[in-house]
């Protein structure tokens, strides 16, 4: 094979592919796979991957240097030689040699199962592939496992044992060898393994995949696509993808024919996004850190048709956009737009490979892999009840701190003028490490009872501002000037009993989370904006602290000490408070009185979702909460 090749300057690369035969395989492989992992054969072990890198032993670098300039280049899509190389005018014909067919699937069912995976790429792309018309089969074997059969320029599909040593493996269901000549393609063999491929449903699965590798791709760098597996030598650095055995082609898998051939028939007219990024490595970013931006040009590869923008997404919280392409944005035949993109870790460190995910009303959707490492420890995350320091020498005021992220959103409950309870918010933004500052505001709104409640009338109106230097994790200053008013104040947490971890971005999925401590608002969030509840939990006590609005539509804050009286309900007494001013000098806590109005329990039904019920004054109301989430994915104590 070998000295064929270099007589004819050919380059060849081996494909090895196989079929989740744990999950979707039907008939003796799976029984020939259950059986030998439950008796746990010596040296039998399941690969990393569905589709694992196996060793390229027909892989022979002897190419003529860099491709024709005329083959262009699709950076986001890979390609079996690292190049876009293709069929001259599309079209691959083949023969099919029927030597070693298994019984249990017949000859007619072998050619229409080939012939049907041939016809999902010719209506995605402009090829053409076909049985030869005249001289249908050969018997010329296909390229074994090995590379040890030679069948130059003739593209044959055929059988054999891909199990064979040195370069075989018991997993692998089929494998491609191309060549390439002067920047084409001039030859591809498909062996099916013997083994393996057995029945109808299985030679769907196998042929769909070896066909995209015989029209030049390699494996996508997207998940769930019939061309996903592992990265290859001609394309390195991209991240490895899980093969999963799919047997109709995905948005991934038409983009990249697409790009390589152009559009089919019935794609014609239709715009197309190419030129995306095959990855984009971020480096190393400390946690609580924001690499540099990252831009990416989104092009429409059409000759005709538009493309319009629907939304960018990332499928991790690590990653965030940095504006540009917005939603509704449309893209004719040759136009492009530019996105930004950060790497900013949260929680653990350690390697992070997410998705850009690009929703668009024609082919799509479209996306690629986004990597980065985490570096550094966890930032201090200050979520909790603070209250002035030393603990209990001003007793009757305090703030609660939500942390996600770089942002601290703060609820400060005291009093005014007058004695009544004031409460007072903030959103405070990172200005340097452990400082944190913003505008602060006084808010009025519907009356607590109100039904339904009315957000329309929520009145926001800026007061001052606000800065929180934290010196350590429970000690801090809080710097205010409120109206003309000027104070700063030493802070420290307020304790109650063991005191959680808080960590920005730790469980994604809030649903999760066994510690409630966090902002809540009524469900479904934004419904009744302008009110909140801060719940600080501690071992087996929730603090609650709520904020809303009297009848007079005044700020209006009520307490709440629930315990635990049965899994995930908590209940206790609800009190409002009066006291000092608060740019009293001394905060006198002698002149704080607390009464008694009613009771609440609380019943979560997981970590994001909860019923609030209380009777107030007389009034009995049940609502429906959930988390305050403004930096996402949120976060969670523990």
């Amino acid at each position: 094979m070998q000295s064929a090749i270099m007589r004819n300057r050919f380059v060849t690369r081996l494909l090895l592919c196989i079929t989740a035969t744990w999950t979707h395989r039907a008939g003796d492989a799976v029984l020939f796979l259950a059986a030998a992992a439950a008796a746990g054969v010596a040296g039998f072990a399941l690969p990393a991957h569905a589709d694992p890198a196996l060793p390229d032993p027909g892989y022979i670098a002897l190419d003529e240097g860099p491709p024709p300039l005329s083959v262009g280049a699709s950076p986001k899509h890979l390609y079996t030689f690292g190049h876009p190389y293709r069929w001259p005018g599309g079209s691959l014909t083949w023969r099919y040699n029927d030597a070693g067919r298994p019984a249990g699937l017949s000859k007619s069912e072998l050619i229409a199962g080939i012939n049907a995976a041939a016809g999902q790429w010719m209506a995605a792309c402009n090829v053409t592939i076909a049985q030869h018309a005249i001289y249908p089969e050969t018997t010329m074997p296909a390229q074994t496992i090995n590379g040890t059969a030679g069948s130059s320029d003739v593209n044959v599909f055929g059988w054999g044992d891909l199990s064979q040593p040195p370069a075989g493996n018991p997993f692998v269901s089929g494998v491609t060898f191309t060549s390439s000549r002067n920047g084409n393609l001039v030859d591809a063999d498909t062996t099916f393994s013997t083994a393996f491929v057995t029945n109808a449903s299985t030679l769907r699965r196998v042929a769909v995949h070896e066909l995209g590798h015989a029209l030049g791709l390699a494996h996508s760098n997207v998940e769930g696509q019939v061309m996903s597996g592992p990265g290859g030598s001609g394309n390195p650095g991209v991240p490895p993808t899980e093969y999963d055995g799919r047997a109709s082609l995905q948005p991934d898998d038409i983009q990249g024919c697409l790009c390589l051939y152009g559009p089919s028939a019935a794609n014609a007219g239709k715009g197309y996004l190419c030129e995306l990024p095959s990855y984009r490595d971020f480096g190393s970013v400390p946690i609580g850190a924001s690499s540099p931006v990252q831009m990416v040009t989104l092009s429409n590869g059409a000759s005709a048709g538009a493309v319009t923008i629907d939304a960018i997404t990332f499928s991790t919280p690590d990653y965030r956009g940095a504006g540009g392409c917005a939603p509704g944005t449309t893209l004719a035949p040759g136009g492009s737009c530019s996105f930004g993109m950060v790497f900013a870790p949260v929680s653990a460190v350690g390697s992070r490979e997410a998705f850009v995910q690009i929703a668009a009303d024609s082919l799509g959707p479209y996306a690629f892999p986004v990597i980065g490492t985490a570096t550094g420890v966890p930032p201090r995350n200050y979520q909790g009840l603070w209250g002035n320091s030393p603990a209990g020498s001003e007793s009757g005021w305090g703030i609660s701190f939500a942390h996600q992220g770089d942002i601290i959103f703060a609820t400060w409950f005291t009093y005014g003028a007058d004695g009544k309870p004031l409460w007072l918010i903030a959103e405070l933004n990172r200005m340097a490490a452990d400082i944190y500052s913003g505008s602060i505001a006084t808010v009025t709104g519907s009356a607590f009872d109100s039904v339904p409640f009315d957000s329309s009338r929520i009145v926001e109106t800026i007061a001052g501002t606000m800065t929180v230097a934290f010196f350590d994790d429970n000690h801090a200053s809080f710097a205010y000037a409120v109206n003309g008013t000027m104070q700063t104040k030493q802070i420290t947490r307020s304790v109650f009993g063991p005191v959680p971890t808080c960590i920005w971005g730790a469980q994604p999925d809030l649903t999760r989370a066994t510690n409630y401590q966090d902002l809540w608002s009524n469900a479904p969030l934004g419904s009744e904006s302008g009110w909140g509840i801060s719940f600080t939990h501690q071992g087996d006590i929730i603090f609650a602290t709520w904020y809303t609005y009297d009848g007079d539509s005044k700020p209006l804050w009520l307490i709440a000490e629930a315990r635990k009286v049965a899994p995930n309900v908590y209940s206790g007494p609800v009190s409002t408070v009066s006291g000092p001013a608060f740019d009293s000098v001394p905060f006198d806590s002698s002149k704080v009185v607390e009464t008694l109005v009613g009771w609440t329990t609380l019943t979560f039904d997981d970590g994001n979702s909860a019923t609030f019920s209380y009777r107030v004054n007389g009034v009995s109301q049940t609502k429906h909460l959930t988390r305050q989430v403004f930096r996402a994915p949120g976060t969670v104590c523990q």
